[in-house]
């Protein structure tokens, strides 16, 4: 589903893009994003500037992007920052990663 729309998708989008609608990056935040995928571990996307991109498919925003814009501006553009990402792709909450505890209240199979 859409988060906003019109004014509010306007307010929103204002501060991610620049004049031309591009979307800006955050070179001083840098972004190592790896993941499993399949069967194994790895770099899912290259060390980079935060932007739009580190979600799951490079279109998509995840959480890193809100967190590492507030931490440019708690410390400065002048000092660097490190995100390290991590995700395990293929799985959902609502199954891989609920506690074994729930299946005796919601049933169903817990885990891989």
């Amino acid at each position: 589903g859409c988060v906003a729309a019109g004014a509010d998708l306007e307010m929103l989008l204002r501060g991610l893009q620049d004049n031309a609608s591009n979307w800006r990056n955050w070179p001083n935040v840098q972004v190592d994003y790896l993941g499993k995928v399949g069967p194994s571990w790895g770099p899912v996307q290259p060390r980079g500037p935060l932007s739009v991109g580190y979600g799951f498919d490079g279109k998509h925003m995840g959480p890193e992007l809100g967190f590492g814009i507030e931490m440019s501006k708690h410390y400065g553009v002048e000092q660097k920052v490190l995100l390290i990402k991590v995700a395990w792709g293929g799985t959902s909450l609502a199954h891989d990663w609920r506690p074994p505890s729930s299946a005796a209240k919601f049933g169903g199979a817990v885990g891989w």
